[in-house]
């Protein structure tokens, strides 16, 4: 005799089995991922911020040695006076009147240097030693000055005179000369024959 009865029905074959077989494996990649996210952020830490690099300058300081202490307290030297002979350098275009100029500039130059003898060989023979031109004289005189003779200007006027102007300081007041010098011509050689002059 043959039964009627309904055969089982296994749990894999209902719809409420695949439902919770779905949700299971939904959850377990939720929580795989979940897991994943959370392991590789706690690995690598916080970012943290990155420190600015110091510029580079563009040049570096002079290494160039600092003066020594010497040096830096070594007195400073005057600057030179201008030559008297500065003012006969220009030519005239007239050899004797060069030659004049060139005389009188040597024979100032000798008295700002209180050199008697080198202003004393200038002057002719006839007055070379003798009154305002001996050679103790010109150095002791010249020599005592507060400052020294400058010459500011030497212009010949003819072949034989010249106009020189200058300064000096000898006591509290200072001079401002202008001179009218002389010159003659004895053995080729240019000389002083005479001095005219305000101080």
């Amino acid at each position: 005799m043959q039964s009627h009865a309904p055969s089982p029905v296994l749990p894999s074959e209902t719809r409420s089995f695949w439902l919770r077989l779905g949700l299971l494996v939904l959850a377990m990649v939720i929580a795989f991922v979940g897991w994943y996210v959370y392991v590789t952020r706690r690995a690598t830490g916080p970012e943290l911020p990155v420190a600015a690099e110091a510029p580079v300058p563009s040049s570096l300081p002079s290494t160039s040695p600092s003066p020594s202490p010497t040096s830096a307290n070594a007195p400073i030297a005057p600057p030179a006076a201008p030559s008297p002979t500065a003012a006969a350098t220009e030519s005239t275009g007239h050899p004797r009147r060069d030659a004049s100029v060139q005389a009188v500039a040597e024979f100032y130059r000798a008295l700002s240097e209180a050199d008697g003898a080198a202003a004393a060989a200038l002057v002719i023979p006839e007055k070379r030693g003798r009154g305002p031109f001996q050679e103790d004289r010109i150095s002791s005189f010249y020599g005592s000055f507060r400052e020294r003779l400058a010459v500011r200007s030497i212009r010949a006027v003819d072949d034989h005179n010249v106009v020189v102007k200058y300064r000096y300081q000898a006591t509290r007041t200072k001079c401002e000369g202008t001179a009218m010098v002389e010159t003659a011509s004895i053995r080729q050689q240019t000389l002083i024959r005479s001095i005219r002059a305000n101080c």
